[in-house]
């Protein structure tokens, strides 16, 4: 394993040039033959992904051969344990956002679907990435696996290449200050409501996305109006709680104590979507407005106050610890 004292490099730039999105073979343009492919879900483009896919792209530029992202869509999982589908960071468009920064030529969202679960490993290998992108060199995760029920791993990946000429380039696992850097980790700080853990492993603090839908009301009512935003239910949110972050709206980042839970002061008895109040923002009705939504720290747990008074009371002081978190971001 690699102890990295790494640091991401996206900035979540929205004015980089973007790579070619391709969701099909049949965009594969001869342009984009002979390349030099990362392979991987990516969900999170966390550290360990930045890592291997600039690899990729290094090597790619040294050479001046095209440079490949392909990243499975949707998340096999989903495909093969329907029941059980996994709770993912990113959703497609931020994902494709994130890996936009890192400079491939081409982003390739490729469709993952029953005939693609039931391929064999080694029909993987030669269908796809010998005989549709004849590649040159695949850069893999050193946990890498592919084919059938996962039934393919690096050391068949790397006898296959070897018999097919082409070149694999396994990157260790990273770990970030005694701590492996994966989705799997990842999403375990997040459940613990520990944003800054996590932060440590993704190179960036968290990200979602949604519109903002029509809530009850009750912000408003308090004084403090909340931005209510529908998050795609696959998407996995943090631990119930508050939290100090900031939503884009707009072309800027605002702002914001964000609350996920139950409201147990109104006797909410079902998980609510995220709520945002944007601090000294104007009030207005955001509906149907797309909102990011990015946390930096967790403030406190929910909990339920005995009168509306002693809420709001509680909430100006949410509001003045937060402020003082973010004007340090």
């Amino acid at each position: 394993m690699v102890h990295s004292r790494e640091k991401s490099i996206l900035r979540l730039n929205r004015k980089k040039r973007e790579p070619r999105i391709l969701e099909s073979l049949a965009d594969i343009d001869s342009k984009d033959l002979d390349g030099v492919i990362a392979l991987g879900n990516f969900d999170g483009v966390h550290l360990g992904h930045q890592r291997l896919i600039k690899g990729a792209v290094n090597l790619a530029k040294t050479f001046d051969l095209p440079s490949l992202i392909i990243t499975f869509d949707p998340h096999p999982r989903t495909i093969l344990k329907p029941q059980k589908p996994p709770q993912l960071l990113l959703t497609k468009n931020l994902k494709r956002r994130l890996l936009s920064q890192l400079e491939a030529g081409v982003l390739f969202f490729f469709p993952f679907n029953e005939n693609i679960a039931l391929s064999t490993p080694q029909e993987f290998v030669r269908d796809i990435l010998v005989k549709k992108l004849a590649v040159n060199s695949v850069f893999v995760g050193s946990n890498f696996t592919f084919g059938f029920r996962g039934k393919g791993n690096v050391s068949l990946l790397q006898s296959l290449a070897a018999e097919l000429n082409f070149n694999v380039h396994v990157l260790p696992l990273v770990r970030k200050e005694n701590t492996v850097v994966s989705s799997s980790n990842i999403r375990y700080f997040l459940k613990q409501g520990n944003i800054t853990k996590a932060a440590q492993l993704l190179g960036y603090f968290p990200l979602w996305e949604g519109e903002v839908v029509v809530g009850e009301r009750r912000g408003y009512k308090l004084g403090f109006p909340t931005a209510n935003l529908d998050i795609d239910p696959n998407i996995l949110l943090p631990a119930e709680g508050v939290y100090a972050g900031k939503v884009f709206l707009k072309g800027e980042w605002l702002k914001a104590v964000i609350n996920i839970g139950k409201k147990p002061t109104f006797n909410g008895k079902s998980s609510s979507i995220p709520e945002a109040h944007i601090l000294n923002f104007p009030f207005k009705p955001l509906y149907g407005y797309h909102l990011e939504m990015q946390i930096f720290e967790y403030l406190r747990p929910e909990r339920k106050f005995i009168s509306k008074q002693k809420l709001i009371n509680q909430i100006k002081k949410d509001i003045n610890k937060a402020e003082k978190i973010l004007n340090n971001r």
